[in-house]
């Protein structure tokens, strides 16, 4: 039982000194106070002039430059059956995924959509170009 006083005295110590509890605020304060003066906000709206920044323009991203990638004839789809690929179609469209099956003229493309899944099922002659990814 003594044991349990004891560490009850000692957790509530820090607390119950007068001193303690009302130095960290003083301190606290005149640390906001300071603060607040030189913050360039504050500045701001006392009408001072901001340092000029300068400012650096880079060329356009490196994910937008065209990247290259092996073209595959449309005739040898079949020997890609599990490969990511990009199908371009005649319509200027293009369809990128995974080629899951080819039988005779048709083409069966998974690829993401939107946020979900989906397989295309295309005309062989609809394909005018087709890579490897």
């Amino acid at each position: 039982m003594t044991r349990y006083l004891l560490l009850l005295a000692l957790a509530v110590w820090p607390w119950s000194s007068p001193g303690l509890a009302q130095e960290a605020p003083a301190e606290d304060e005149a640390w906001i106070n300071a603060h607040m003066q030189t913050h360039p906000a504050r500045r701001l709206r006392q009408g001072e002039n901001p340092a000029p920044v300068s400012v650096t323009r880079i060329g356009p991203a490196a994910a937008s430059a065209e990247v290259q990638r092996d073209v595959i004839a449309v005739s040898d789809l079949g020997r890609f059956v599990g490969r990511n690929v990009v199908l371009h179609l005649d319509s200027g469209r293009h369809h990128r995924g995974v080629l899951k099956r080819v039988e005779g003229p048709r083409i069966l493309l998974a690829a993401r959509m939107y946020g979900g899944d989906v397989e295309l099922e295309l005309k062989r002659e609809q394909i005018r170009r087709a890579e490897l990814e």
